[in-house]
């Protein structure tokens, strides 16, 4: 590689998936030991891509409980799955607090936002500020107007903000990157892709990061990284 060109990582995610907010803490681990051992290199480019685990939930989103049970039965997730994901936030500090959750919603308007605040190149940031208002203060990801106090505590406009969800804008632009990820056989979330040719399916460990993140940096051909 270049070394006058930055390592260029994209990450499929979706915003009501647990394992992405973990999938970005073990990135942002994985990226500061990359830049420690690359000192002279530019910053690397993270660039976060929609994917919508459900898409048909209405746009209003439905009840978190009634979602649970049509996906895990009327039992809902098993205590010891949903404390083994607790469990793993809390060591990378994430407080998860999944009991707060009462809406599960449809997560177009939550990447729209992603897609407009990368334009502004505050995407990292409005990604952060939605994940932990969705799993940390079960803030509904169709409020409107929740949404663009959150736009508002990255740099946008509130305004600004409410009139951009309340209208179409973006919604082509997102639909056609999801369409573009599930084309290309993504089916899991988080799904990372290094210098777009070296791919990590899943939220692996820091070390599995860096291992794909070396592959992209000196070698040709593409692969997946198990």
């Amino acid at each position: 590689m270049d070394m006058s060109e930055p390592l260029r990582v994209d990450v499929v995610f979706d915003f009501v998936c647990p394992w992405c907010y973990i999938g970005k803490r073990r990135l942002e681990a994985a990226l500061d030991v990359w830049k420690t051992e690359h000192p002279d290199d530019p910053e690397p480019v993270v660039r976060w891509l929609p994917f919508q685990l459900n898409p048909d939930i209405p746009a209003g989103g439905i009840s978190r409980r009634e979602h649970m049970e049509l996906k895990h039965g009327p039992a809902g997730p098993s205590p010891e799955k949903q404390e083994h994901v607790a469990a793993l936030g809390r060591r990378l500090g994430l407080a998860f607090e999944l009991d707060r959750i009462t809406v599960q919603p449809n997560t177009l308007d939550a990447h729209r936002l992603s897609g407009c605040a990368q334009r502004q190149g505050w995407q990292d940031e409005m990604v952060e500020a939605l994940f932990r208002a969705f799993f940390m203060q079960g803030i509904s990801l169709n409020d409107h107007e929740a949404l663009a106090g959150l736009a508002a505590s990255v740099g946008f406009d509130w305004s600004q903000v409410a009139t951009y969800l309340a209208s179409a804008t973006d919604v082509r632009a997102v639909e056609s990157l999801e369409l573009e990820a599930r084309n290309a056989g993504i089916d899991i979330v988080p799904f990372f892709v290094f210098n777009g040719k070296i791919t990590v399916s899943g939220a692996h460990e820091v070390k599995v990061l860096l291992q794909a993140m070396d592959q992209a940096t000196t070698t040709e051909a593409a692969s997946v990284v198990e």
